[in-house]
Formats: C-alpha cells, sequence, structure tokens
C-alpha cells in the first residue's frame, strides 16, 4: 500500500466549497501557541551554544548533531546547492539583523583577519492572526559579528548576541507595517548593543 495517496474527487470538490472532511481534533484542551522573547532567545542561544553549555543546562537527551540539523539543516546533499551544507537557521530569508547591520558604520569597515567569521542563524514566524485580527511577525536571531576595523583606524568590537523580537498590527493583513515596525525595534536594539557593548 502508497504511503502517500492522492485525494479522492469528492475530497477535493469538498475543501474547494470551503468544506473540509477531516476530524475536529478531539484534544480538549487547547494550549496557548506562545513563547515570550526571552525564552525564544534562549533557546536559539543554548541551540547555537551546545557544545559550550554546561551538561546541566542542554537540551536532555541532545547531541551536537541534533543542533547542527536545526542550524544548518539535514547533512544530506542539496538539490539545490550540491556540494553546500544549506537549511535549517542559516538558511532563513528573514534579514531584519542584516538590515540593522548595514545601518551601522559596519559598510565603512575591514574584518580583522583573526579567524573570527559572520554568522547569522535565524527563525522567521509571519502570518495573519485571524483569532487576535493582527499581522504578526517574529524573528529569534543568533548573530557573530567579526571585529573590524574603521577606514579610520578605529576599531568595532567582535560580538556574539542572541536577540528576539515580536511585532504586532491590528488589521494589517499584508504584514508591511508589522514588518516595517519589527526593522525598527530590531535595528534600534543592535544600535542600542553596539553603543552600550
Amino acid at each position: 500500500s502508497p504511503l502517500f495517496s492522492p485525494p479522492s474527487s469528492s475530497t477535493v470538490m469538498e475543501a474547494s466549497q470551503g468544506t473540509c472532511p477531516a476530524d475536529k481534533d478531539p484534544w480538549p484542551t487547547v494550549y496557548s501557541n506562545t513563547l515570550s522573547a526571552l525564552a525564544a532567545a534562549e533557546m536559539a542561544r543554548r541551540i547555537a551554544q551546545h557544545r559550550e553549555m554546561p551538561p546541566t543546562m542542554r537540551f536532555p537527551g541532545a547531541e551536537w548533531l541534533d543542533m547542527q540539523a536545526i542550524l544548518y539543516g539535514s547533512r544530506e546533499q542539496s538539490l539545490f546547492f550540491p556540494g553546500q551544507l544549506w537549511g535549517g537557521m542559516a538558511a532563513d530569508t528573514a534579514i531584519f539583523m542584516q538590515t540593522a547591520l548595514q545601518s551601522l558604520t559596519l559598510k565603512d569597515s575591514e574584518p580583522v583577519l583573526d579567524g573570527s567569521s559572520w554568522r547569522i542563524l535565524s527563525k522567521l514566524g509571519a502570518g495573519y492572526s485571524t483569532s487576535r485580527l493582527r499581522g504578526e511577525i517574529v524573528t529569534t536571531v543568533y548573530a557573530c559579528i567579526p571585529r573590524r576595523l574603521r577606514s579610520d583606524g578605529s576599531s568595532l568590537p567582535g560580538l556574539e548576541l542572541t536577540l528576539s523580537a515580536r511585532g504586532s498590527v491590528l488589521h494589517d493583513t499584508s504584514l508591511r507595517t508589522v514588518e516595517k515596525k519589527l526593522l525598527d525595534a530590531v535595528s534600534k536594539a543592535v544600535q542600542y548593543i553596539y553603543d552600550n557593548y
């Protein structure tokens, strides 16, 4: 018997008419699907720094290979990027952190050749909540920015940070307004970190 069989024509017709033959989830308890920004940032930090964490702080039963799969995707050969490890948090489409860093003076600087390198790993959640009637975006980022030298000879310190931010705007079905607000918040947070590091 096949693992997957295509839906019958009656199922397709019912679905196109706005009905669905699937049974309603019988679970009587509904749990909130929310996570605080602090908890999300801490989770990202523990995933990215798994090897540096004391064993009591690691996710139970998790190995570094498990964390690598979350961060970089599966170890299988990529169909679209042969020979490259592609996927996971490294392949996130969100560029909030990258855009925030561009607004700093990093573009007028050169990396210090001390073996450090850029690393930005992030997870994006975005959509319109019909229960809250809000456009919502959540981004959680673990970033390593190498030490850099400005053209005037001054130095920008290397930086390792974890950041999580959530934006929510009433009736923003296109997510354009919440995206602008979230980018502004991430940019201000990154600027504050650089100013006070």
